[in-house]
């Protein structure tokens, strides 16, 4: 349970402190949070204690973009 809040935590920093910046025309920074918020539900239900800070990030950033999220 720590280790799964450890890397959601690190995984939400990645995603808004790196040069990594997502955009999708008309989305709202309100939707980008709540779309993010779902992706990290998804990508942790599915997760083993020994997956790595890059795959969570990788999933997240696949289910991002099915959400018709872009990287800048």
């Amino acid at each position: 349970m720590f280790l799964r809040l450890l890397a959601t935590v690190a995984l939400s920093l990645m995603l808004t402190a790196c040069s990594t910046h997502f955009s999708k025309p008309g989305g709202t920074t309100e939707d980008f949070e709540q779309d993010k918020a779902q992706c990290d539900y998804q990508v942790s239900s599915v997760s083993i204690p020994s997956m790595s800070l890059v795959t969570h990030y990788d999933l997240m950033t696949k289910c991002l973009r099915a959400r018709g999220w872009r990287q800048d």
